[in-house]
């Protein structure tokens, strides 16, 4: 799962469909810990991105928004 991807990790890089960045950090949020880093790679608005930061700031993480200036083409 997502969650047992990101526990104990210092560093989560999220890099996903845009469409699903709000899923993800939520699949995540109960295992983030104060000073994980939470990297957003996508190509998804500012709204979403602010979106995602807010899921993931009450948590302690730091939610970090890493620019992809093209889109992630879907498999």
């Amino acid at each position: 799962s997502n969650a047992e991807a990101a526990q104990g990790a210092d560093i989560i890089l999220s890099v996903n469909l845009s469409t699903v960045a709000e899923t993800v950090a939520s699949e995540v949020r109960p295992v983030l810990q104060p000073g994980q880093l939470y990297a957003e790679l996508n190509t998804a608005s500012p709204a979403t991105k602010r979106a995602v930061a807010d899921i993931v700031e009450p948590s302690g993480a730091l939610p970090v928004d890493v620019a992809i200036m093209a889109p992630v083409p879907p498999k």
